[in-house]
């Protein structure tokens, strides 16, 4: 059995520098609001911190190195964690990103990729530098639906639109499969330990339970680099 923390980040209706901030993304914005939601990310680590003292308290010992698991938006949020705290993360899976999750690196292709594109700009925006070496010590699984239609590239809560033009600079326009496919042959060409899948026949409503159980058992010790799934579908 494992310890469930499930956080709740509240969505603001008032703007913040003209857009609403997608907490439960962890977009750009989420990352410079201030007030009750300043840092999201470094409250969800305290959240995990409170509960690992809890649990200690009353005889269960748990990692300090997280399990993390998300769709759509939370799908990004779980993506971009690792690249933000590597060392706190042991495995996530992720699905339903539109064919646009965070890249680890700083370009790509002589394109610069600022956050939530990529790390070029992580140290500026967050005071900490991404952490390859810790990186490639978490186990990913990202996913998509061969019948995923969930466009965000326009997305303004998202992506700003020198975003969106970056965006455009070194993947394709149409989201699937050309910006998916190309987006799973970034991974492999960095070599992290990253398993990407598309399953056929599915959409934006559904996530493969079964396959994330598998996943999250193979990958749930305290080891580091990923032990890969066989998924129920698709390629």
């Amino acid at each position: 059995n494992q310890p469930l923390l499930v956080p709740t980040f509240p969505r603001p209706d008032t703007a913040f520098k003209g857009n609403h901030v997608y907490t439960h993304n962890l977009s750009r914005l989420a990352l410079e609001v201030g007030g009750d939601l300043k840092r999201i990310d470094l409250q969800l680590l305290a959240m995990a911190d409170d509960a690992r003292r809890l649990l200690a308290h009353n005889g269960i010992m748990s990692s300090e190195r997280l399990l993390l698991n998300g769709f759509s938006a939370s799908g990004s949020f779980v993506i971009k964690f690792p690249i933000l705290h590597p060392e706190r993360v042991r495995a996530i899976a992720g699905g339903g990103v539109n064919g646009l999750p965070t890249l680890p690196v700083a370009s790509w292709e002589g394109v610069s990729l600022r956050y939530p594109l990529g790390v070029a700009d992580l140290k500026e925006l967050t005071g900490k530098p991404f952490n390859p070496e810790a990186y490639k010590k978490v186990a990913q699984f990202i996913y998509q639906g061969d019948q995923d239609t969930n466009e965000t590239l326009y997305a303004r809560d998202i992506f700003d639109p020198e975003d969106t033009e970056t965006i455009l600079k070194f993947l394709p326009a149409r989201y699937y499969p050309d910006r998916w496919e190309k987006v799973r042959s970034i991974y492999q060409k960095l070599g992290y330990p990253i398993q990407t899948h598309t399953y056929r026949g599915f959409d934006h409503r559904w996530a493969p339970i079964d396959d994330l159980v598998a996943f999250f058992e193979a990958n749930a010790n305290d080891g580091t680099g990923l032990t890969p799934i066989t998924p129920s579908s698709g390629n």
